[in-house]
């Protein structure tokens, strides 16, 4: 799954790297801890980016489920999901993201980024609110985990890099195309360490909940 990421270039830096000729907000910051419920930014066709609220309100069974991640396998399967795969696709500008790893009843949070500098989007659905047509919110598509992330979590966020967004964004793409797409990311391109528990505060939106952690025998300790 995915339940937390980061985003943190600058805005000129987000319109070259996604080409976008349409973005929402240029008093953009930098954020490093992205939580559920809250606004981010997405492309929801060529070039155009706006804001969505990250998770999808779901009545089911006379409760509401909010969907932050939706599981490949389902997107074909359950009827709910099938007009969004077919029609209602976004891309979530990203540079990194985070996920715990259990171990003698702990969890320790872990940062997953690319290498190099690549532009890179989160493969996503979206859908109007049910509460209020004008707002959007959207989910993140999840895949079973690469070699890296699988060694913390069994599941990763599909990533896409910038030769397919065209692809994914195209409402003609035929449903065969769009699922080989969803495939986990190449662990060679990827790295990954312990950073902060801090970062479980969704409130903490600092660089240095992205700083490594130093691990000496069983204690930790983070050069803030």
């Amino acid at each position: 799954m995915c339940g937390r990421f980061t985003l943190t270039l600058d805005a000129d830096e987000i319109i070259d790297e996604f080409e976008l000729t349409d973005f929402p907000d240029l008093t953009w910051n930098r954020r490093f801890n992205i939580a559920p419920s809250q606004q981010v930014l997405t492309i929801h066709k060529p070039a155009s980016a706006k804001w969505m609220r990250w998770g999808i309100n779901r009545a089911v069974n006379d409760r509401n489920d909010i969907m932050i991640n939706i599981r490949k396998e389902t997107l074909i399967e359950k009827n709910y999901f099938k007009n969004m795969f077919d029609a209602q696709r976004c891309i979530i500008p990203m540079d990194g993201f985070f996920e715990w790893k259990k171990s003698k009843n702990k969890s320790y949070p872990f940062y997953f980024k690319l290498k190099d500098k690549a532009a890179v989007g989160f493969a996503g659905l979206w859908k109007p609110a049910a509460e209020d047509a004008s707002w959007v919110e959207c989910a993140i598509i999840t895949c079973p985990a690469n070699e890296l992330v699988g060694s913390v979590h069994h599941r990763m966020p599909v990533m896409l890099d910038k030769a397919f967004f065209n692809t994914w964004l195209n409402k003609e793409t035929n449903r065969a195309t769009l699922l080989h797409l969803l495939q986990p990311y190449a662990s060679d391109k990827m790295t990954s360490f312990e950073v902060s528990p801090q970062i479980n505060k969704p409130s903490f939106d600092s660089p240095d909940g992205i700083k490594p952690s130093i691990k000496i025998g069983d204690q930790r300790s983070f050069d803030f």
